[in-house]
Order: structure tokens, then sequence, then C-alpha cells
């Protein structure tokens, strides 16, 4: 979701909002049938937030399976002690590998705009970096005199290994941005 830190948790109101709906239901007569929809909850939960979340939703979801159950026997509590770990199970494992997924793309799409050897960004990266000059900017274009000749004279490995220092200096020199 394109929203800040700030509203990280603003998801949640739509599983909060769900189980309170789900609670209700229950009230107003039998349930127990909906009580499959708490994990729902959970999955939502776990393909938006951090892992950890869960562990917010689980009173409220607590609140829905009880009030959907209407009446408490041995087997309830078997089946609640086998719901709370799944609920929890689902949600961490979809948070945990969302978050390796958003990591994985990450550093996809920084591998996809730098050069492997020098280690600077990539022509893919030009236009984007040229649309965020500004009036004052400065562009500084590099032409390395007589390189093809240098790749003749030593071999391909000696010219990668000039383009792999040059682009360390260039690092080690410029700003940031």
């Amino acid at each position: 979701l394109p929203w800040g830190p700030q509203h990280r948790r603003l998801p949640l109101i739509f599983p909060v909002s769900s189980l309170i709906g789900l609670t209700a239901i229950g009230a107003i007569g039998d349930g127990a049938a909906y009580a499959g929809l708490i994990i729902l909850s959970f999955v939502y939960v776990g393909l938006t937030q951090r892992p950890g979340t869960s562990y917010f939703l689980l009173p409220f979801a607590l609140a829905a399976w009880m009030v959907l159950q209407h009446q408490w026997t041995a087997v309830l509590a078997v089946r609640l002690a086998i719901a709370i770990p799944t609920w929890l199970l689902v949600a961490e494992l979809l948070a945990h590998r969302s978050q390796q997924v958003a990591k994985d793309h990450e550093a996809l799409t920084d591998e996809a705009n730098t050069d492997m050897l020098t280690g600077l960004a990539n022509r893919r990266q030009l236009d984007l970096q040229l649309s965020k000059t500004n009036d004052g900017d400065t562009l500084v274009m590099c032409d390395l005199d007589h390189f093809k000749a240098l790749n003749d004279r030593f071999g391909h490995a000696t010219g990668d290994q000039v383009l792999a220092d040059f682009g360390q200096l260039l690092r080690g020199a410029l700003r940031g941005q």
C-alpha cells in the first residue's frame, strides 16, 4: 500500500471491523457457521502488516469466536486450542513471507538498476536521475580516453578492472544523491 509509516496500521480497520461484525452476527443469532471466516482476518493481516501484528488481532478474534459458538463444551475448548495457533501461524508466516518478498523485490530492483562492474547506476537509471534534476544541478559526463586501445593491448580483464576502479573512484568522490 502506498501509505507512509504513520498509516501502517490503517489497514487493520478492515479485519477488526470484520471481527466485530462476526461478533454482532453471533450475538443476534446462531453464527457458529461463520466462525471459519475468522482466519480470513488473519490472512489479511499477514498479507498487509509486519510480523507480530497478528497478536493485536487475537483478542478480537477470541471475542468473535466465543460469541459465535454460544455455548462452551470440551470439544470447543479443543477446537479453540487448535484454532489460536493456526490463526497466528498463518498470519505470521504470511507476514514474514511478504516481508521477504518485499526485500527481494528491492534487491532485484537495485540489481537491475546498478552496473555490476562499476557499482554505479546504469543506463536504466539515466531518465529517472535526469527527471530529478533541478536548476543549478550539474551533469558530468566522463569518457575514458583510449579505452578501446587499453582493452586491445592488455585484454578485457584489465579493461574491466580499470572500469571497476574508476567506478570506485567516482563513488568515493561524489555525494550520495
